[in-house]
């Protein structure tokens, strides 16, 4: 039978100092070693709420296989501040039969209906006029259980969208924000802008999984999403020039490729080529706008009355934020 928490201390309301036992879901564990040559133990420990990084000392091979990644452990904890940070100090903990667990307990997921959002992400793709593009849209569409996998899929492992739904959620605020600001810019492509948004993050469907924990697939650890996206984008572009009766056009797909590979914007965080179109230059602010306002709307829903007028050290701002609700 399955049970679900009852009276739960979710991780986002834990705080340095305070203690609780309660069951998490293990999304990742590593044994370590000090360089005195004793083990203990770095996790993830996660639940609907969110996630926070777990330390145990004192442990040991066998202790280590009591936990594997994306178990249940009911666990006493306490919480303490580690480099500006918060994580947990696993006192003791045992192995939890997932059986007896709500799933749903510890699974993050987007709080907009995820059909609304579907149907306001298609509204925004029908205004494309482009035959091509247009074709282009229409196979990655039709591929049931790719849109599957994109109605479903986090958009990242941690910092922003992280959660069942977030990809979707991401992409069609991308959307709608590029079309309130299409008519302020005349010099854009809009049928290339609103395609290169739908598509700029696509490869996230095979990059992730998503089962009890966000994890990196195999192929998302080989290859990174922005080379599985033009490697989809390519494939649909090649059945839709069988539809268009003749060759994708060459301008437009390399277009596209140059905005998933460039939407990063840095070579620092992944891009192997920097914006050089306008149309790269507008998905890379609105992808950075989107994913940093996601992040700060995250931390500043977590924290807790009387926390004050600031958020805890947040890495994709390194420095707090402040919070005039505090």
């Amino acid at each position: 039978m399955m049970k679900s928490a009852q009276n739960r201390i979710v991780i986002n309301q834990l705080r340095a100092g305070d203690r609780c036992e309660q069951v998490f879901l293990v999304a990742s564990r590593e044994l370590r070693q000090t360089k005195a040559g004793k083990y203990y133990i770095r996790a993830v420990l996660q639940d609907s709420s969110g996630q926070m990084d777990a330390v145990m000392w004192d442990a040991s091979e066998s202790i280590a296989a009591d936990m594997p990644p994306e178990s249940f452990i009911k666990a006493q904890v306490r919480v303490e501040q580690y480099q500006g940070a918060l994580q947990m100090v696993l006192e003791s903990f045992r192995p939890v039969d997932a059986e007896t667990v709500e799933l749903a307990d510890f699974l993050q997921h987007t709080d907009k209906d995820v059909g609304e959002l579907w149907k306001s992400s298609l509204g925004h793709l029908r205004k494309v006029k482009d035959k091509a593009l247009l074709q282009l849209i229409k196979q990655f569409v039709a591929d049931e259980q790719l849109m599957e996998r994109f109605r479903s899929a986090p958009a990242a492992m941690g910092m922003h969208h992280a959660y069942v739904g977030g990809l979707l959620e991401h992409t069609e605020s991308m959307l709608a924000s590029a079309s309130r600001l299409l008519g302020g810019y005349p010099q854009l492509n809009a049928d290339l802008l609103l395609t290169g948004i739908f598509l700029h993050d696509i490869g996230k469907t095979a990059e992730l999984s998503c089962t009890t924990s966000i994890q990196y697939t195999d192929p998302g650890q080989l290859l990174g999403h922005l080379v599985q996206a033009v490697l989809m984008l390519q494939e649909k572009a090649k059945l839709a020039a069988k539809d268009l009766g003749g060759e994708f056009p060459a301008e437009t797909l390399n277009q596209l490729m140059h905005i998933i590979l460039s939407h990063h914007g840095q070579f620092e965080f992944g891009s192997p080529v920097l914006p050089a179109t306008a149309e790269a230059v507008m998905i890379h602010y609105l992808d950075n706008i989107d994913a940093k306002l996601n992040g700060l709307q995250q931390a500043l829903e977590s924290a807790l009355p009387g926390d004050g007028n600031w958020t805890v050290w947040l890495k994709m701002f390194e420095r707090r934020m402040y919070n005039p609700k505090g």
